[in-house]
């Protein structure tokens, strides 16, 4: 990611309408599908707001490949470390919950990173992520936040079971605004001003009403992924499940372990590099985020 989109991010996160419509659908199914108090890890934290929210369901440890991130979310408080996502910086089975919110999409080797996420967890631990969807949308936007690819979420879906995960929830969001984030993704690319080449979408609809609008909009999904998935969207959200004791409330709930101790680190390597690869290992096939 450009390292001018941090110091963006943190003015950004607390208020702008994506990232308070993401907090609420990802606070919402961590509510229905979290047992009881967690040790938690958010993966690709960047600079550290929602890992500040996750404190409510749990003590939650963080970390980034960016040294611009880390540096932002140690100012914040968190125990954060730097790190790569195919190489997690913490010992296996450490974990009751890792989220990884917008941060697969920038690993070139993602099955690896996948494989990562599912040794940091202890048996019965569960993933939450979420990844831009549609390939098509490919825009301005990912080439500045360095996205690899998008999804959809028949490849996350495989790439998840590869990785040995089962599937507890999978859909779409950010389905209400879809057609005129496509609107302006496919306009943008078919017509680039010179001034898009250093700018992410998160300037679009920032401020005021229209922002506190667009907030309400993409929050009120909550509501609607409590009872079905969403057939299309500007993203993919997933919960998954390490086979095991667990964390997760699926139609018969278990009671989890918590682990006790700090987490173990073990080396970490660099960041990401590489196109447009899915989950499954295919090529990147139409699928979108934001």
């Amino acid at each position: 990611m450009q390292s001018f989109l941090y110091d963006e991010f943190f003015q950004l996160e607390e208020r702008h309408w994506w990232f308070v419509g993401r907090r609420r659908i990802v606070c919402d199914l961590l509510q229905r599908h979290l047992s009881q108090p967690a040790r938690i890890l958010d993966a690709g934290c960047g600079t550290g707001y929602m890992a500040q929210e996750l404190r409510r369901f749990g003590e939650v440890w963080a970390f980034d490949a960016a040294p611009e991130a880390v540096a932002y979310a140690a100012a914040r408080g968190l125990r954060v470390r730097q790190g790569d996502l195919t190489a997690i910086p913490y010992a296996d089975g450490r974990f009751d919950l890792v989220t990884a919110l917008d941060a697969l999409e920038h690993v070139e080797d993602d099955r690896q990173a996948l494989a990562e996420l599912w040794r940091v967890l202890q048996p019965g631990g569960m993933l939450l992520l979420t990844v831009p969807a549609y390939q098509f949308l490919w825009s301005p936007h990912d080439e500045v936040n360095h996205h690899k690819r998008r999804y959809t979420a028949g490849a996350l879906h495989r790439g998840l079971q590869e990785a040995g995960f089962g599937i507890v929830k999978l859909s779409y969001y950010n389905t209400l605004l879809f057609a005129p984030v496509a609107v302006i993704r496919l306009v943008r690319r078919l017509w680039p001003a010179r001034s898009q080449a250093q700018e992410s979408d998160f300037t679009l609809g920032s401020l005021g009403v229209v922002n506190s609008v667009l907030a309400r909009l993409l929050a009120a999904e909550a509501h609607v992924l409590r009872y079905v998935a969403l057939p299309f969207g500007v993203s993919v959200i997933g919960v998954a499940q390490k086979a095991g004791r667990g964390a997760v409330k699926t139609s018969a709930p278990r009671l989890p372990t918590t682990p006790s101790g700090e987490p173990i680190a073990r080396p970490g390597s660099g960041h990401h590099s590489g196109r447009q690869v899915s989950a499954d290992g295919g090529k990147g096939q139409d699928q979108g985020g934001r």
